[in-house]
């Protein structure tokens, strides 16, 4: 299981992925997280890490990070109304 840095911004979308391989990769991963989120400017960015098996799957369990507004409601089937 490989661990995931993810910073997301919230405002713009942006997002950037940094892949920890393997069960040693946990606690650098959350080191970085933990640098990350003690530096200024992030008050709308969401800093987590993730386990998966691999980004695939990161990316079907997590769609939120990785897909547009749009696409979301639309794999949602309608039943989110965008603003």
């Amino acid at each position: 299981m490989n661990n995931y840095l993810l910073v997301y911004d919230r405002r713009s979308g942006a997002l950037t992925v940094e892949e920890f391989a393997g069960p040693s990769g946990r606690a650098p991963a959350l080191k970085a997280r933990l640098q990350m989120e003690r530096q200024p400017g992030h008050e709308d960015t969401e800093v987590v890490v993730i386990a998966a098996d691999s980004q695939d799957d990161l990316k079907r369990t997590h769609a939120r990070y990785f897909g547009s507004v749009a696409t979301l409601a639309r794999s949602a089937g309608g039943r989110l109304a965008l603003a």
